[in-house]
């Protein structure tokens, strides 16, 4: 009868820290991380990934979770909000290429295990064509990367001796 019981009452259940890092316990920090658009409620790519280079950069401060991306197409992507504590608001813009069409847009995504609302609209004067479209950005946990181990990633500052 002493089987009854397989040790449940001890509290250690808690996830232990990995060589991956655990989307959850995060440290402060910049990884890389893929991403799909999809239509609302579905799991099916939705246009707008053609319009948004994955991987991004999955930015930690103070356990906050930061995705930042680029918008290839931006002139005709003319309002990009997503969901933030149950109401719609503007994607913070961290730079744009007027020559190149782009822009970098950074999103906070509390969990990354779920969907992110988001909403966009699309403007094509020469066709027209005026959109307002509901998507979901699903994260991909296992593609997180840490970014400083790449070597090279872009920052001309040359600020890898802090």
């Amino acid at each position: 009868p002493e089987v009854e019981k397989p040790e449940v009452e001890k509290p250690e259940v808690e996830k232990p820290e990995v060589e991956k890092p655990d989307a959850e316990t995060i440290k402060d920090g910049e990884y890389s991380i893929n991403f799909k658009a999809l239509k609302d409620q579905t799991d099916e790519i939705s246009m707008m990934n053609t319009y948004t280079k994955s991987p991004g950069v999955l930015k930690v401060k103070d356990g906050k979770k930061y995705v930042s991306f680029t918008l290839t197409n931006s002139s005709w992507i003319t309002k990009f909000e997503f969901e933030k504590n149950g109401s719609f608001v503007d994607a913070h813009v961290i730079s744009e290429d007027k020559k190149a069409d782009t822009r970098v847009v950074e999103v906070e995504v509390p969990d990354l295990s779920k969907k992110l609302n988001a909403k966009v609209k699309v403007d094509i004067d020469s066709m027209n064509y005026h959109h307002f479209y509901d998507i979901q950005f699903a994260f991909d946990k296992g593609s997180i990367k840490p970014l400083d181990s790449q070597g090279g990633n872009d920052n001309q500052g040359g600020n890898d001796n802090q």
